[in-house]
C-alpha cells in the first residue's frame, strides 16, 4: 500500500522541495494497520491497549500541538526552516521576502545574501536582494543583481520588469523602455 501509493504521488523528477502532504495517502494503509497491531499484540489485556492508545494519542497530540505554535508566526516558522535545514537557500530567500514584506530592508538584504551564499546561481535571490536594496535607494547595487538575475535567468521577465521600473524612477527612460518591452516580450 504505501510504496505503491507513494508512486502515484511522486515522479521520476527530482524535486527540490519536500511536500509532506505527498505522503498523506500512502500513510493512510499505515495509519489503518496500527490499530489492528495493537489489538493483535494487546488484545487479551484490553486494559494495556487503552493506556497504550491514550498514551499515543497524548504524545501525538503535544507534537501537533508545538508544531503549531512554530506555525503560528511567520519568523519563528522561518527560523525553525533555518534551523533545521541551514544549507536552504530556499528558506533564506522566504525570510528575506518576509523581511521585504515588513519593510525591513537591511535584514532582507541580509537573507537574500545568505542565499546567494549557499545558492550562488539563483537568479529569484538576486532579483528579490535588488528590489530590498531599491528600498533604500541603493539604485547602482540593485540594477548590478537585476543585471546577474537577468545573467543567470535570460527569460526572467519578472527582472527585466523590476529594472525596468528602477530605470524609469531614476530617470533612464530609455533603458526603462527597453526592460519593459523586453519583459512584456517574454511574459505578454
Amino acid at each position: 500500500w504505501y510504496f505503491l501509493n507513494l508512486v502515484l504521488e511522486s515522479s521520476i523528477v527530482s524535486l527540490e522541495m519536500i511536500y509532506e502532504h505527498r505522503v498523506y495517502l500512502p500513510m493512510f494503509g499505515v495509519v489503518l494497520l496500527m490499530p489492528l497491531l495493537l489489538h493483535a499484540l494487546l488484545g487479551k489485556q484490553p486494559s494495556l491497549a487503552f493506556v497504550t492508545a491514550v498514551l499515543v494519542v497524548l504524545v501525538l497530540g503535544r507534537g501537533t500541538y508545538l508544531r503549531n505554535e512554530t506555525w503560528s508566526d511567520a519568523h519563528i516558522f522561518w527560523d525553525d526552516v533555518i534551523a533545521k535545514s541551514p544549507s536552504s537557500h530556499r528558506a533564506h530567500d522566504c525570510k528575506g521576502n518576509l523581511y521585504w514584506i515588513q519593510g525591513v530592508a537591511d535584514s532582507a538584504v541580509r537573507e537574500f545574501t545568505q542565499a546567494l551564499e549557499i545558492r550562488p546561481d539563483y537568479a529569484v535571490s538576486y532579483n528579490n536582494r535588488a528590489t530590498s536594496y531599491r528600498q533604500h535607494k541603493r539604485y547602482e547595487e540593485a540594477i548590478a543583481d537585476y543585471a546577474k538575475a537577468i545573467e543567470l535567468t535570460p527569460e526572467y521577465a519578472a527582472a527585466y520588469a523590476n529594472r525596468g521600473s528602477l530605470y524609469g524612477e531614476t530617470g533612464r527612460y530609455e533603458l526603462a523602455e527597453a526592460d519593459y518591452g523586453k519583459a512584456i516580450e517574454l511574459l505578454p
